[in-house]
């Protein structure tokens, strides 16, 4: 009679065989005459005697396929990678770090008065700490103000170029900065220029920046 062995342990020295007639037997570890013992779901060929198989052969090994618990993964949405804008202290960096002496090309609106809010943010911040220095003592004060100083000159450069590029950028020459020079009116005829809009496409000062 052909069977299929349901469960075999070496440990219980046995197992049990599902025959053909629908019956299930007994099948003790000596009767089995292979050399490997049984897997489960293996075919056997056996003789019933009673409730239990004696002589178990190996009729055919059907390994029972195991599929692979590998856990599903969802594709995730594809994000396109979109260059953000910068932001006003990204610029403001940038013009001061990697453009420190660049007088030559052109600077947007954004641009330049990220340099502009930055340096005034700054000094404001650094007289603040000076004042609050004097207050407490004069050589406290003295030592303060140091920063403040070292950066007012320092911003100096930066500020002409950016200012340069920013006339540039409205296709005038950076020599309109020497308006500053004359009082008031200077300045507020400076600040109309760098608020300019920027002049369309290529000028004779290079791209758009």
């Amino acid at each position: 009679m052909k069977g299929k062995v349901l469960d075999f342990s070496i440990q219980k020295g046995g197992g049990l065989i599902l025959g053909d007639d629908g019956q299930r037997y007994l099948l003790v570890t000596s009767e089995w005459q292979e050399q490997s013992f049984p897997l489960r779901d293996v075919v056997v060929d056996f003789e019933a005697a009673g409730q239990y198989a004696k002589g178990v052969y190996l009729l055919a090994q059907t390994v029972p396929q195991i599929q692979a618990a590998t856990p599903t993964i969802k594709a995730k949405p594809f994000k396109a990678i979109v260059n953000k804008e910068p932001s006003l202290l990204d610029l403001a960096i940038s013009a001061v770090k990697h453009k420190y002496l660049l007088f030559n090309g052109r600077a947007s609106r954004k641009e330049f008065w990220a340099v502009m809010l930055f340096s005034v943010l700054i000094s404001f911040a650094l007289q603040l700490l000076y004042t609050l220095g004097f207050a407490i003592s004069d050589n406290l004060g003295l030592l303060l103000a140091l920063p403040f100083v070292i950066f007012a000159l320092g911003m100096v450069i930066p500020q002409l170029a950016v200012s340069a590029r920013r006339l540039h950028d409205t296709d005038k020459s950076g020599w309109w900065l020497l308006l500053g020079l004359i009082p008031i009116f200077g300045t507020i005829a400076l600040i109309v220029l760098f608020s300019l809009t920027s002049s369309e496409g290529e000028n004779r000062f290079g791209e758009p920046a």
